[in-house]
This record gives C-alpha cells, sequence and structure tokens, in this order.
C-alpha cells in the first residue's frame, strides 16, 4: 500500500512540473529581446503644439493637463473659445497680417495651461469660469471672469506677460 501511494505521489509531481513546465516555455519564447520591449507612454504635460507656435507666432506654450488647448481664432466670435488679447502680430489665414486674439477651446470642467503671450491686455472667458494670472516686470496680476464676459488685464492701458489659464 505504501509503494502504491509512493507512486501515485511521484506520478502527481512529475505531472505538475512537467505540466508547469509546458506552460512556462511558450511565455519564455515570447519574452522580446533587450531594448525591443514596448515603449510606454508617460504624460509630461507638455502641449503638442508649443514648437510650431512659439516658431510662428511668438507665444509659448508650456505645459498644461490637456483640457485648455490652442485653436486658431475663428472670424466670427464663437462663446466656448477664450480669447487673449494681444499685440502679438502673426500672417493670418488669409494671408494678411493680423493683431489680436490669442483662443484656446477648454474640454468640459476644470482646466490649466501655463503659457507665456507677451503683450497682452484683454480677456474673454469661454463658456467657463477663466482665471488668467499676468505679470509685467515683477508685478503680478490675477483675474477671474465668469463665463462669456471680457475685461482689460489692468486698468491703464498696459501690455502684460499671460503665464497661466485656468478654467473651474
Amino acid at each position: 500500500m505504501k509503494r502504491r501511494q509512493s507512486v501515485v505521489l511521484a506520478c502527481a509531481l512529475a505531472g505538475t512540473l512537467g505540466l508547469s513546465g509546458a506552460i512556462a516555455l511558450p511565455v519564455l519564447a515570447e519574452t522580446p529581446a533587450p531594448g525591443t520591449e514596448p515603449k510606454f507612454g508617460v504624460e509630461d504635460y507638455n502641449h503638442p503644439e508649443a514648437a510650431r507656435l512659439e516658431a510662428e507666432r511668438g507665444l509659448k506654450l508650456k505645459n498644461g493637463d490637456g483640457n485648455i488647448v490652442y485653436v486658431e481664432c475663428p472670424i466670427d466670435s464663437q462663446k466656448d473659445l477664450i480669447r487673449i488679447e494681444s499685440h502679438l502680430t502673426y500672417g493670418g489665414d488669409l494671408g494678411e497680417e493680423r493683431n489680436g486674439w490669442i483662443c484656446f477651446k477648454s474640454a468640459a470642467g476644470p482646466g490649466w495651461l501655463s503659457v507665456e503671450i507677451p503683450g497682452s491686455f484683454g480677456i474673454k472667458a469661454g463658456d467657463q469660469s477663466t482665471y488668467v494670472k499676468a505679470v509685467q516686470n515683477t508685478t503680478t496680476t490675477e483675474v477671474t471672469l465668469a463665463p462669456e464676459t471680457n475685461r482689460a488685464i489692468s486698468a491703464a492701458n498696459e501690455h502684460w506677460t499671460t503665464v497661466e489659464i485656468r478654467t473651474f
């Protein structure tokens, strides 16, 4: 009886080891060679259009959460766009030199974008409450606007650099 139990136990153990070996071999065969592993996407919070817009327009889109993105300003006024009025000039879609609005589209919900828009002097909120921070030399000003309202960055006709846009 003891011999029979030993044989059954040995067969069970051999079957288990054989089965685990059969399972492990295909896994080992699929292991990629060093240096060929798939790359994983890591969010770096950099704006995807940053380099092009700095070269073409002179505005710097530094980083953000992806909920506020640059868009070309349409001729007609869209209520859902955040607009920063600036003295930056650029060649427009029709080939003319344009001076004025820099537009951003905000996704539903809160968002933030770190920017550098020199020559800023006016703001128009989109369809969400909007906060804008601007600097001039060592002075900082912060403006919070209700949806679809606009105002100057400061009471005087001064030019500021917009450095942050937030929606909430």
